[in-house]
């Protein structure tokens, strides 16, 4: 991803299981199987060289750093639903990405980069959706964007 959209803000945890509703066990899984969480990218029309989508107007990648093996699905999901930006997020020990597509969590492994393909963040967001979910390097068409 270009050096434009990298962001390198930490977020406390604090941050999801007090300004969000959740339940005890999601709130156990930040304090437990969370040790840090970082936004690493954001990609948008003036961080990236895409225009902006008809329904998708950022995109987001979020490092997790887990306390045990893996990213808590639990806290995945909470991350996915607190903005309205589409998210990846990276398991920062292992290198596996994490996509929420259509309600579920599709998990990938041995990616090194995302590339941002196509003309708009609603293309862009496709392609990295082929690229975590297909191993593609270009999709569109085989994945709604909204």
């Amino acid at each position: 991803m270009p050096s434009t959209t990298e962001v390198g803000v930490r977020l406390p945890k604090e941050a999801f299981y007090c300004n969000i509703r959740i339940d005890a066990a999601t709130k156990r899984a930040f304090v437990e199987g969370v040790e840090s969480i970082e936004v690493a990218n954001s990609i948008k029309p003036n961080t990236a060289n895409v225009a902006d989508g008809d329904h998708i107007h950022e995109v987001m990648v979020v490092a997790v750093v887990p306390r045990g093996e893996g990213v808590p699905e639990r806290v995945a999901r909470t991350i996915f639903v607190a903005d309205k930006a589409r998210i990846v997020v990276v398991d920062a020990t292992s290198s596996e990405l994490l996509v929420e597509d259509r309600g579920k969590i599709r998990r990938a492994s041995g990616i090194n980069r995302l590339d941002i393909n196509g003309s708009n963040l609603d293309e862009a967001w496709s392609s990295m959706l082929a690229q975590i979910v297909l191993g593609e390097p270009w999709g569109q068409g085989r994945f709604g964007v909204y």
